[in-house]
């Protein structure tokens, strides 16, 4: 049907590629786009990301042992291999390929391909499609097999609201947020964005040399020394009076030949994309070497990340929050909306709370509207529209995201367990599961792989399995640190809170908050920006 609409239209208007793929595959169309520049739509083309191997079928009858292109991971069709197969699919599928009762019947990735073959087209995979979800491709292969691939075109096995998040988590915000807080500053920024979302801020990378999506998180020494060779003398380079590193914050290891100002913020554990010991100790040299100059400067935009670097260096990392006035949106509630539930990531805990927060709702007779976020909002949706909510209830799967950045800035009233509550739920369930990153793998320890340098008496930060350690860590997560945000110590009295609290002044209160925030990071930049000069 497609197709046949595509017929109608002007050529130069005509679909370039045609993607199947089934109902629970995550397709990140910015990532896939790029990984298909090099190939010709006007050649035949079949692309895909796994390989099985299955019976294919003659119009004779006779049977063959054939590979074919899975589509767990997406089938991609090139505009030329479309019109080639168009003449051909009806007679094939309703005379050639088994028909119902068959067990090949419903094996239709293995049909297309057997049909693409006979008429003597071959296949090309590539990498980055893969045939499970992000933590199972962590669980089969591990973490370094899972960020191999930067920027993935496809993952299998995801649900609907998981497609979003997975959206937003590729759509990061961090490095937009500086640039929007120095642009009062008249700072130029020279961005060559590794992002499969680069094309949306116009920053893709079109001409960086050395580095690039495959080993831009974990460059080998060897391309840190290539890398420092070509631009060395480089005009561009010459200029550059600063580099800011953020995800990861290692880049800046890169940086450090250039004897420049070198900005680190880390916006997530900072040993990403330097896993083994190895990796992390001599990061962890670099980090500290970084840090004894004093025209540098180590951060967190969190407090969370900045305590874990002093943990495991030493260095007293400055916290940098993200501001994130880019919004331009102000709570304004609007009656009848429901209460949004943040979405909860670790799936064995969402039943649970539904199920304790219905039993409070019934027992204390008390009515009130909550929807999922995913529920009221299938896709995207504009900050206006969330601010119109009377609040946001969380049950946090990481100490720090850029949307609790977004909504708290937006002056909406936020609901979170207490301290102890989430420790005791993170003890018990594991919810803040993207605290570590191993948990994130799915592979919880008791002990980081390298040794703090601080008092033996503070915990591990990477323990999942002392209830003490958990607490200490996760008191310093944002929302333990925020002021204005309500705590609850059980459904019951998250209930309760929801139908007594004074919205309108818990948000008046925020606004104030954020209001002497903006000053303070003002001043705060404007201090490390005179070092620079």
């Amino acid at each position: 049907l497609i197709y046949r609409q595509q017929q109608a239209i002007d050529p130069s208007k005509r679909h370039k590629w045609y993607v199947l793929v089934g109902c629970d595959t995550y397709i990140n169309v910015p990532h896939l786009l790029k990984q298909l520049e090099p190939y010709n739509f006007t050649q035949p083309y079949f692309i895909g990301g796994s390989v099985g191997e299955q019976m294919c079928y003659h119009k004779n009858g006779t049977a063959y042992k054939s590979l074919f292109v899975g589509g767990n991971t997406a089938h991609v069709f090139s505009a030329a291999l479309v019109e080639a197969l168009y003449p051909h699919l009806s007679v094939y599928v309703e005379s050639i390929w088994p028909q119902p009762n068959h067990t090949s019947a419903a094996l239709s990735d293995v049909a297309l391909s057997c049909l693409v073959f006979s008429l003597g087209f071959k296949m090309t995979i590539l990498p980055g499609f893969f045939r499970r979800s992000p933590n199972g491709i962590i669980k089969e292969f591990g973490l370094k097999e899972a960020l191999k691939v930067q920027e993935p075109s496809s993952w299998h096995y995801i649900h609907p609201a998981q497609m979003i998040d997975l959206d937003e988590f590729y759509g990061y915000h961090p490095i937009n947020d500086i640039k929007h807080q120095l642009s009062s500053f008249n700072v130029q920024f020279i961005d060559k964005s590794l992002s499969g979302h680069c094309h949306l801020t116009k920053t893709c990378a079109k001409d960086l040399k050395i580095l690039n999506s495959k080993n831009g998180m974990n460059p080998s020494l060897e391309d840190q020394k290539r890398f420092y060779e070509v631009y060395k003398n480089d005009f561009e380079m010459n200029h550059v009076n600063a580099f800011i590193c953020f995800h990861p914050a290692s880049m800046c290891e890169v940086f450090m030949p250039f004897n420049r100002t070198l900005i680190v913020i880390a916006s997530t554990r900072y040993e990403l994309g330097r896993f083994s010991k190895e990796e992390w100790r001599n990061w962890n040299k670099n980090l500290q070497i970084i840090a004894s100059n004093s025209r540098n400067v180590i951060a967190g935009n969190n407090l969370y990340d900045a305590e874990y670097i002093r943990y495991f260096t030493g260095v007293k990392a400055i916290v940098l929050p993200s501001l994130c006035a880019y919004t331009n949106a102000s709570y304004k509630q609007v009656i009848g909306k429901p209460f949004i539930i943040a979405s909860i990531h670790e799936k064995n805990f969402h039943s649970k709370f539904m199920s304790m927060l219905t039993d409070s709702f019934k027992h204390l007779k008390i009515a009130v509207a909550v929807a999922h976020l995913r529920d009221v909002y299938k896709s995207h949706y504009k900050y206006s529209q969330l601010a119109e909510h009377p609040g946001i209830i969380y049950v946090p799967y990481q100490v720090s995201v850029m949307s609790l950045f977004e909504q708290y800035r937006m002056n909406i009233p936020l609901f979170f367990p207490s301290l102890d509550l989430l420790t005791e739920w993170h003890h018990t369930y594991g919810v803040v599961n993207e605290r570590t990153w191993d948990s994130v793998s799915g592979k919880k320890k008791n002990a980081s792989i390298v040794s703090g340098v601080l008092d033996p008496n503070i915990p591990d930060p990477n323990n999942e399995f002392d209830l003490h350690a958990i607490r200490y860590w996760l008191k310093f997560s944002d929302f333990y640190q925020w002021p204005h945000i309500i705590y609850f110590n059980s459904t019951d009295e998250l209930v309760i809170k929801l139908t007594t609290t004074n919205l309108t002044q818990v948000s008046l209160n925020m606004k104030v908050y954020n209001a002497n925030l903006k000053q303070y990071l003002f001043e705060q930049w404007r201090q490390i920006l005179q070092r620079i000069e």
